[in-house]
């Protein structure tokens, strides 16, 4: 997992972002589920933006994930942020989605590398060809 934090100025402010756990719970409740799934399901839905092409439902999204990031960390003052306000900041500068995915994937946990099992060897049988 990163411990590098990220930081976003967006009207003058400068916020740390939060990732991981508490910021999918405040995505949880931004979108209203409650299942991961259906949180990485919609996350998954943004699709490949390094084009630059981005459409309104994925720009939502973004300014949602950070918002969420933002809200995560208890040290921030968010109460005069929403979607739209964060959403301008990223139009400015699309370098932030970039910064911001890799965080979150960073922040996820990681599965944990197994050494594979030794293969068993079976020796095998000859079989006889009937005639």
């Amino acid at each position: 997992m990163s411990t590098e934090t990220v930081h976003i100025e967006i009207e003058g402010v400068r916020y740390a972002l939060r990732f991981g756990y508490a910021a999918l719970r405040q995505l949880g409740k931004l979108w209203e589920l409650n299942d991961l799934q259906e949180i990485f399901l919609r996350l998954g839905k943004l699709g490949d933006a390094s084009d630059g092409t981005l459409s309104i439902p994925m720009l939502d999204t973004f300014g949602d994930m950070i918002l969420a990031a933002i809200i995560a960390n208890k040290e921030n003052d968010a109460t005069v942020l929403d979607n739209e306000i964060v959403v301008e900041t990223i139009m400015k500068d699309h370098s932030i989605i970039q910064e911001v995915m890799q965080s979150y994937i960073a922040a996820l946990p990681q599965p944990e590398k197994k050494k594979a099992a030794p293969v068993k060897r079976v020796p095998l049988k000859k079989v006889r060809k009937k005639s």
